[in-house]
């Protein structure tokens, strides 16, 4: 019997180890082939529309996207550089061979393990070492590089709006040499040094323009941002190097110069893209924004996936001509995207203000003198009843609710999706009966927030024995957290859900919800960020986050419920019934000129939104002139309670909170913007200015325009004087 039991005990040992060894080896690129064949061809026309060709230059090895309608011509090499010139002695004047590359590759060199650059017009196309084909709609180049065995076939294919550029991953080959990511044509998206007019769109935050005419230098300035935020897994690592406080939230980028301009969509791949800048180099003459993918995961330490990610990537490049030429064309070309793709419809009605409610936190306590970790109520359910019924009689005006940390483990991820329970110390049945009684009746809606990618203990069907995300060497995938005011980190224990066990989970969550009585649900981690998950392929380098949450999000949207997205990666946008946090501001790197409401131009009537907490911000008047530059609704945090304990709190969040504390200013920051978003409801943008460094106006469909001055002096408009610091708006008739 003895045996028997110490039998199933090593068993089970082995079976665990196992379990906590390795990720699923997937399946390896195909090795390179030494002896690959090379096909060129002379000059072709590969497809063709009503308005567009797309051709082969054989003689100079370049795809050309033409215009048959105004002649304009497209290519991963700067326009101004197409028409061929010459020298004093009439020879043909060579381009910069950086300029002409339509591939940049890095590979991994397997004697330092560094990164490492391979260019596809000088590493293959110059060296004949390619093979082109003509296929249905376009032509697909494979780029060969045969001193590092490394082959990557990428198609071109006419779209009736422009050319789509895609690779995918599985038909990548390599030797010895493993491929970390690729860069397509990485020029298309570019402007010149010397353009006094020409930018740079770069969507960081709310969105951004950088002009290379203010940068000059032998080398290139650049930035580099992850498509939907950094990798959950390398949050606050040594493997980061991203201090962005406002990510890409959008996978879209552009260059406008003159009466020309050129619009980028990432379509496929967006969880392992990056948007990257180059700018300034006086050796290039020209700077450009450009996408680039992860096609190997890199884990906290360093240490590469074995594997490659196998799921497609693509870019479409959309051209625009005349008044479309600029940052509000691209901005609705754009939005007629997700129309096209994701269904988006035009609104009536949007929501002027919304409250989030901090529920639960844990504080220091002392039994004793015994320490041990106390939930502290920051906001009952009833005491968010009594803000809500104090703000909506006082202003007249119906916010939508959120309630945030209401699970077992507060704001604290705790057991997955908070337990699917609320705290007790919050309050029971008969107080969440009465919150949805009134908030159904008088409010836009109430939501309860869940976090569904982060645990630290089991529960809601999520074991912390087994249902954890692992890294690239199979490791639980630990979520990585800073002391505050520390460069140390915080000795914690806490994972991230498998990706497998995700969309579970969310569907548990909206369930749960449901079963409240609650109207929606908000799922802030997931919709703002993404992670990966090596235990499966399919979830390499972030790859397929946005169709787990777009399926969580249909199941509750078809059981009758609704999405509330804070800080909404496209993703969630898409899906959502409200947008609160929404970015006002881009990261501010040194490299941008100008902030614009790019993200805002896109959604407005179309998808309600607010800003991030006015009550939070470091100077809330600005915060409300964003607001309404942008047409957004006013968003606010708030809680019922305050305690000394609360600065025990790992959640550095509960300043200026106190609602007993802002009320007055709350009440009356909403009253006053109320009148001015009455008129803007349900408005689209029809046009943005930059009238100044600090004045702006914004121009919306239903004949209302507003200018926004974030100067310290008064401004003189075509609508009268707009004060420091302050907004004025016009209405037309329509």
């Amino acid at each position: 019997m003895k045996r028997k039991i110490s039998a199933l005990i090593l068993s089970v040992l082995i079976t665990a180890v196992l379990a906590g060894c390795g990720t699923e080896k997937g399946k390896a690129l195909s090795g390179f082939d030494i002896k690959h064949k090379t096909k060129s061809e002379q000059s072709f026309t590969a497809a063709e529309n009503g308005e567009w060709l797309l051709e082969w230059d054989g003689e100079h090895y370049r795809v050309l996207l033409k215009n048959q309608n105004n002649g304009t011509v497209w290519s991963a090499l700067p326009s101004e550089l197409l028409a061929p010139t010459f020298d004093e002695d009439g020879y043909e004047k060579i381009n910069n061979p950086q300029l002409e590359n339509p591939l940049t590759v890095q590979y991994i060199n397997p004697e330092n393990m560094q990164l490492e650059v391979l260019y596809g017009y000088s590493g293959s196309l110059k060296k004949g070492a390619y093979e082109i084909e003509r296929i249905n709609g376009g032509i697909k180049i494979t780029y060969y590089f045969d001193s590092k065995q490394i082959s990557v076939p990428v198609e071109y294919r006419l779209i009736e709006n422009g050319l789509n550029v895609s690779v995918n991953p599985k038909n990548i080959t390599e030797g010895d040499f493993k491929v970390y990511s690729i860069a397509l044509s990485p020029f298309f998206c570019s402007v010149s040094n010397s353009s006094a007019d020409g930018y740079l769109f770069v969507p960081s935050g709310s969105g951004a323009l950088i002009k290379p005419s203010e940068w000059s230098a032998d080398v290139s300035y650049t930035c580099s941002y992850p498509v939907y935020g950094e990798d959950g897994q390398l949050k606050n690592t040594g493997n980061s190097g991203i201090t962005n406080t406002q990510p890409v939230r959008l996978p879209v980028y552009g260059a406008a110069n003159g009466d020309r301009a050129v619009l980028a969509i990432i379509e496929n791949g967006a969880e392992s893209a990056s948007i990257n800048c180059n700018v300034g180099n006086i050796k290039f003459g020209f700077s450009s924004v450009y996408a680039g993918f992860e096609i190997r995961g890199v884990a906290a330490n360093g240490s590469y996936s074995e594997n490659a990610q196998l799921s497609p990537l693509s870019v479409s490049f959309i051209p625009l001509n005349g008044d479309k030429a600029n940052y509000n064309g691209m901005a609705e070309a754009y939005r007629n995207y997700l129309k096209d793709s994701f269904g988006l419809k035009k609104i009536s009605d949007e929501v002027p203000v919304s409250l989030t409610f901090l529920g639960a936190v844990y504080v220091d306590a002392d039994f004793l003198g015994i320490p041990y970790k106390s939930l502290y109520p920051a906001t009952t359910i009833g005491g968010a009843l009594s803000i809500v019924k104090d703000i909506t009689e006082k202003t007249g005006i119906s916010p939508a609710v959120n309630l945030k940390g209401f699970g077992l483990s507060g704001l604290s991820a705790g057991k997955p999706a908070g337990g699917l329970k609320t705290a007790s110390v919050l309050g029971g049945k008969k107080d969440m009966e009465a919150l949805t009684a009134f908030c159904k009746a008088d409010t836009a809606g109430l939501y309860m927030d869940y976090n569904i990618t982060r645990f630290s203990s089991s529960g809601a069907g999520i074991s912390k024995a087994f249902d954890y995300a692992r890294n690239t060497v199979g490791q639980k995938a630990l979520v990585h957290k800073r002391i505050l005011g520390s460069d140390k980190e915080e000795n914690t224990a806490e994972y991230f859900v498998a990706r497998d066990k995700l969309v579970q989970l969310g569907k548990k969550a909206a369930d749960n919800a449901r079963g409240l009585g609650i109207g929606g649900i908000s799922l802030s981690d997931a919709a703002s960020g993404k992670y990966s998950d090596y235990s499966v392929q399919s979830f390499y380098t972030g790859n397929g986050f946005a169709n787990d949450y777009r399926t969580i999000a249909d199941y509750n949207r078809k059981n009758g419920s609704k999405m509330l997205a804070e800080g909404a990666n496209l993703y969630a946008a898409v899906t959502a019934d409200i947008i609160t946090g929404a970015p006002d501001c881009s990261d501010k790197n040194d490299l941008f000129y100008t902030d614009i409401p790019f993200y805002q131009l896109v959604f407005k009537g179309y998808v309600p939104m607010t800003c991030s907490a006015v009550n939070l911000a470091a100077d809330s008047k600005e915060r409300v002139l964003s607001a309404a530059e942008g047409g957004m609704g006013l968003g606010f945090m708030l809680t019922e309670n305050y305690d000394n304990s609360l600065f025990s709190a790992e959640e550095n969040i509960f300043h200026s909170v106190l609602y007993s504390a802002v009320s007055q200013s709350t009440q009356e920051t909403v009253s006053e913007y109320g009148g001015f978003f009455e008129k803007i409801n349900g408005a689209a943008v029809k046009e943005h200015r930059l009238l100044s460094k600090t004045l702006r106006s914004t121009v919306y469909d239903n004949g209302v325009t507003v200018y926004v001055n974030y100067g310290n002096k008064a401004e003189n408009t075509a609508a009268g004087t707009v004060e420091a610091g302050s907004f004025i708006y016009t209405e037309e008739k329509q």
